[in-house]
């Protein structure tokens, strides 16, 4: 759980007296997430309204509470008709909920999801009917060549009471909330969505005439392709100001540090909290450390080079949302058809596009101080070491 006090903790001298930080880990992409839910604690599950919790993830499954659909319906418009013909009288008016029993015979129209009327053994969609006159009397028939066919939505054929419709660490989306609509479910027991405070540091935010960063203005987008609620980006210089933040009220589960990769390392160890990650295996956007504040944050620090910090954010945060909201990770792959990489340990990040074919080829070059090379990307390709031509990378969507 996120404290409301902050770091209050942090005074001069508070180094001599703190405890030692424990021994970072150097990770490499595969063991990330292990690590990462082995050393933060899931948040606390929380009720939400299903509609606003979209970037969550369930904390328990999204049961059924009735069938569906929950009478006999209309699967298409149509006719509701009584026996098994070969024709029907049609009645005058549609179906509707106080119309009287159809009788064998009988048949009138109905709509798309209107219940069936009582009497009704099958539903025929209008496509498949055809009129005509039997001892002058308009009659329905079935037009020649129809498939011999029901267009009845029988009660529960979707799901009945108790059905689980999602299971528990299933990412709530779209669809998720659409058929939590359908069941008539309002609340869910979930966890996040993750909120995030966000730092980005540097001397140029010191008061005064300062330049504008690349970072600062897209940040929140690339975290919120990954789930992450951006609260407020702060810009602060390095030094006092950025030790002040930290002893502010806590306000997000997440903070995420821009640059100050050195510094950070030092306050953590005054304030006693513990560094999960201390190096991420991968090329750019390596040079981070995850760590669990002394109040139950998780800090994210990662490069100021606005490439690397975007490149080690879409690494890294989805593990971290994995780990803090329990949830059942999803990996996309493709083929990447123009790259391979050296042996080693160090996974290459690459931007990628598809191309014909479906396969994936890069849009550029790694380790560059821009973000030029993703205007035109559609994913990062994560690319193991020893890879050839053709591999079969996993793949991080961008925000378009």
């Amino acid at each position: 759980m996120v404290g409301g006090g902050g770091l209050t903790e942090i005074v001069p001298g508070a180094a001599e007296v703190a405890p030692a930080v424990p021994s970072a880990v150097y990770v490499s992409v595969l063991s990330l997430s292990r690590i990462l839910r082995r050393g933060l604690a899931p948040l606390t599950p929380v009720t939400r309204v299903l509609a606003d919790a979209v970037g969550a993830t369930l904390a328990a499954p999204l049961v059924a509470t009735a069938a569906e659909p929950p009478m006999d319906a209309a699967a298409l418009d149509g006719y509701a008709v009584s026996g098994p013909g070969p024709w029907w009288t049609v009645r005058p008016e549609r179906v509707h909920p106080r119309m009287a029993a159809l009788n064998d015979g009988e048949s009138a129209r109905i709509a798309h999801g209107t219940p069936t009327p009582m009497g009704a053994t099958a539903v025929m969609r209008a496509e498949d009917v055809m009129f005509s006159r039997v001892s002058g009397r308009v009659v329905l028939m079935r037009a020649p060549h129809a498939p011999l066919r029901d267009d009845t939505r029988v009660r529960g054929e979707q799901w009945h009471a108790g059905t689980v419709l999602a299971a528990a660490g299933t990412r709530v989306g779209p669809a998720v909330v659409s058929v939590g609509s359908s069941a008539d479910i309002v609340t869910a027991t979930v966890r996040g969505p993750v909120s995030a405070d966000v730092l980005v540091t540097g001397s140029r935010f010191a008061p005064g005439p300062r330049g504008e960063d690349a970072v600062t203005p897209v940040v929140a987008s690339f975290l919120a392709a990954g789930d992450i609620r951006c609260r407020k980006v702060w810009q602060i210089a390095d030094g006092e100001l950025l030790r002040a933040w930290f002893a502010m009220p806590a306000g997000a589960e997440l903070v995420i540090v821009v640059g100050a990769l050195d510094e950070m390392r030092c306050l953590l160890t005054e304030v006693g909290a513990e560094i999960v990650v201390d190096g991420v295996m991968i090329r750019p956007g390596g040079e981070q450390l995850i760590a669990r504040l002394p109040d139950g944050r998780t800090l994210i620090v990662v490069p100021a080079n606005p490439f690397e910090a975007i490149t080690a954010l879409m690494v890294t945060t989805r593990c971290v949302v994995d780990a803090l909201t329990d949830r059942v990770p999803g990996k996309i792959r493709g083929r990447l058809v123009d790259r391979s990489s050296p042996p080693g340990q160090t996974t290459d990040i690459v931007p990628v596009t598809q191309v014909e074919g479906g396969v994936w080829r890069a849009t550029g070059a790694v380790g560059i101080p821009h973000l030029a090379h993703l205007v035109t990307a559609q994913a990062l390709a994560l690319l193991p070491p020893g890879s050839a031509r053709g591999t079969l990378a996993e793949l991080i969507l961008l925000p378009r």
